[in-house]
This record gives C-alpha cells, structure tokens and sequence, in this order.
C-alpha cells in the first residue's frame, strides 16, 4: 500500500482523578496518535503513549521519534518499505524510541487489516471471536474509599482488580488491601502493584501479611528489582510475582525465569514497541512458563483498542485485561470503552 501522508496528533486528556503511584501522582494524560493515509483513503492510527511519569521514556523523546517516522513514511511511499525501514534495521529501531515504534506497529497493522477487511487481532494470528474478562484498576487514599471502589466495580461485574501501592507507608497499603478482600470476598481475583516502591525488608513485611489473603501476583514489588532479591522475596513468601518494567525482552525475561524469580509476565505494547514485538514476548514468555496479562498504559481508546487485540492474539488461557484507561478517563478519550466493561469482545476491521 502507498502512504500518502502522515500526520502525529499530540493530546492531553484530563483523568477524572488523580492516579497516584510510588513514582508519582498523574491527572492529565499526555500522549501522541499517529495517522498513517493511504492514496485510496484507508487509514491506519496507533498511539504513542510512554510511561513518562513512571521515569520512563519521556514525551520529547517520543515526539522526536514521530518526527523520524513521518519523514521517513513521506520518503518511502509504501508500507511495506515504511515497516522494513523501522523493524527491519537494528540500527534504525535502536534510534526510534519503543512508544513510537508502537504507534507505527500499530498504524500499520490497523491499515493492512483494514484492507483485508479483517481484525488487527486476526492479522496477527488471533481469534476474531475472543471474548475476555477486564480487570479494573480501583484507587482510594483510605481502606473505606478503596473498599467501596471495589465494591462499585464488582456490582458492575468485574472478577478481577488491580490496587495500586507504595503511596503510603506499608501499614497504609496493607489496611487497604485488607479493606479491598474484606469488601468483595475470596471468589474476586485482586492483583497488587507497588511500581518499585519496596526495600526488600518492606516487601517481605507486605508479602508475609498478604500471604493468606489469595493475592493473584504483586507487581513490580521491589526497589532494587535484581533477579536474585525477587527469587529471595518469592521463595519466602509464596506469594506470585508479576514482572513489568523490568522485562522488555526475551534476554532479560530469561535471567529472571533462571533465577526462579517471577510468575507472570505483564505486557505493555508501548514498553515493548508494539503488537508485533508484544506478541514475540508473550510467546516467550509462555514457553518459559509464565502467565502473561496485556494490560493498557492509561491510554485512550486506541492504545485500548491495541491491547484488546493484543490478548485476543495470545492463545488461551487469557488472564483478565488491565484497561486502566477505560476507569479513569472519561467519555471523550475512552469512546466505546467508557463505563469499562468488564466483559470484553474485538471490533474490527483494523482496531475497530
């Protein structure tokens, strides 16, 4: 296909609250959509949308790398000499930051499965027909906010949620974990992430409390995340550990499984730099035994979008979504998953 233009489309969409994690506190989500036109009038979007707040890859890198892609999108012509140009070169890929190389991924399979007249799901070896569970992402600064959030999502007909952790002192975070099975029962699966915010001796403190409380996985537990101290925090607690930062690729996912360090993988196509590379991980990461869960990274209805085919394309068992995006953005950057659904089916053509 030749590509006529491309466009990027910066954003700042308003969280209805703030999010608060041990890095930071977020109440405006910014982010960039790549649109990729073809001469026939297809189109193809993806969005570009880093972790900034969590000291990650920054805004003004993400930009410059859009900027590389259009210009390179407006030399090449087609979208096939755009995707070997990008994925193609080491060098190349090296220099394009991993929201960017998302955003391109992503516009490209939306416009290749536009034409095909099929899902980005099917495009990448999927199930067109996948229904799956959401997992809802609650918050609450104190146990009787946190609980009734909880409460809330369960009524509207979520199994599954994430509390974030590490804003607070340790007895803080453990009074709202407790809250949280205290108010929805054993038979509602509850994930914890505490975005590195540990010392070893904090986390074993919070592992050994959690321990009889039937936590799905902790996320991220530990400030210093070397393979040996999470197989240390593990081993002692039985409690699961889930990786997300500190896996972006096979090499390193394969120290930590040596090790006997984690349980699940959490994948995040904007840290991995796309669906594409999304899919190679989560292939790995079956085979070397762990759980995956794709979940968004506060994104609008496109990055959502993404993910949704992004799970629908890793063969089953599914572990529940993370659409964090569809809980606390409103109508206007959710689009048709606003009021998060907790049950989940693909649209298509391309992203739908």
């Amino acid at each position: 296909m030749r590509i006529e233009a491309a466009s990027i489309e910066p954003y700042r969409a308003a969280l209805t609250r703030p999010l608060r994690t041990s890095r930071a506190s977020l109440s405006v989500r910014a982010g960039f959509l790549l649109r990729l036109r073809t001469e026939g009038g297809l189109e193809g979007v993806g969005e570009a949308a880093p972790a900034y707040w969590l000291g990650g890859e920054q805004l003004l890198d993400t930009h410059a790398s859009l900027k590389k892609i259009s210009a390179a999108a407006a030399g090449l012509g087609s979208s096939t000499r755009l995707r070997q140009w990008a994925f193609g070169s080491d060098a190349v890929r090296r220099h394009l930051s991993k929201a960017a190389l998302c955003a391109l991924d992503c516009a490209l399979l939306d416009l290749e499965s536009r034409a095909a007249g099929i899902s980005v799901a099917e495009t990448l070896g999927g199930n067109a027909g996948a229904v799956m569970a959401g997992c809802a992402l609650i918050g609450g600064d104190r146990p009787q906010a946190v609980a009734a959030d909880a409460r809330r999502m369960v009524r509207r007909g979520f199994r599954c949620l994430k509390l974030k952790l590490g804003v607070a002192s340790t007895r803080a975070d453990l009074a709202r974990v407790q809250a949280v099975r205290g108010a929805v029962g054993d038979a509602v699966e509850l994930r914890l992430d505490a975005n590195r915010a540990w010392s070893f001796d904090q986390a074993q403190e919070v592992f050994a409390a959690i321990a009889r409380l039937k936590i799905q996985f902790v996320e991220e537990p530990l400030r210093c995340a070397a393979p040996a101290e999470l197989k240390r925090l593990r081993a002692g607690s039985g409690v699961a550990i889930a990786l997300d930062e500190s896996a972006i690729d096979r090499h390193v996912l394969e120290q930590y499984v040596r090790e006997g360090a984690a349980d699940v993988l959490v994948l995040k196509a904007a840290r991995v730099g796309g669906l594409s590379a999304g899919i190679e991980l989560a292939r790995s990461a079956r085979d070397l035994g762990l759980g995956v869960v794709v979940t968004d990274s506060i994104e609008t209805e496109v990055g959502m979008s993404a993910a949704l085919h992004l799970a629908a394309a890793i063969p089953a068992p599914h572990l529940a979504i993370g659409l964090g995006g569809s809980i606390w953005f409103g109508s206007e950057a959710a689009g048709r998953f606003t009021d998060a659904p907790a049950v989940l089916t693909l649209h298509g053509p391309g992203l739908g």
